[in-house]
């Protein structure tokens, strides 16, 4: 690479690559109820916080049925932390692109948060219960 800048970028877009791989190995899996292993999955063992596991359980319900720019447009912001300059490149789309996407995404877990308990007490909690 000649510009020593743009590996980050590049790194990232790779990344992005595995990453919708990934889910749709992942979507796959889940129809045909199989672990990462290829084996059943031990469902008898609970996790020690399972009021947070619901929560994420909701979070990861409403995230897969968004369309898979706008979840990884969410993803890389909210959770990886990236700037919006740094989202648009990884998804090689505009900022205002990824903006939108982002505030979209953020549209969609509000309104759909509503029908998951543990994520909307969850959300209001961030908020001090003003979370409408």
């Amino acid at each position: 690479m000649r510009d020593a800048n743009a590996l980050r970028a590049f790194l990232i877009a790779v990344a992005v690559r595995l990453v919708t791989v990934e889910l749709r190995r992942r979507r796959v899996r889940r129809w045909v109820t199989l672990s990462p292993t290829d084996q059943m999955p031990d469902s008898s063992v609970l996790p020690k916080d399972f009021a947070g596991l619901e929560t994420l359980r909701g979070l990861y319900r409403i995230l897969a049925r968004m369309p898979h720019r706008r979840r990884l447009a969410f993803v890389l912001r909210n959770v990886q932390g990236l700037e919006i300059t740094e989202v648009a490149k990884a998804l090689d789309v505009s900022e205002s692109t990824a903006k939108r996407e982002i505030s979209r995404a953020n549209e969609v877990i509000r309104i759909r948060s509503h029908g998951e308990p543990a994520l909307w007490q969850y959300l209001q909690s961030l908020e001090g219960g003003s979370h409408a």
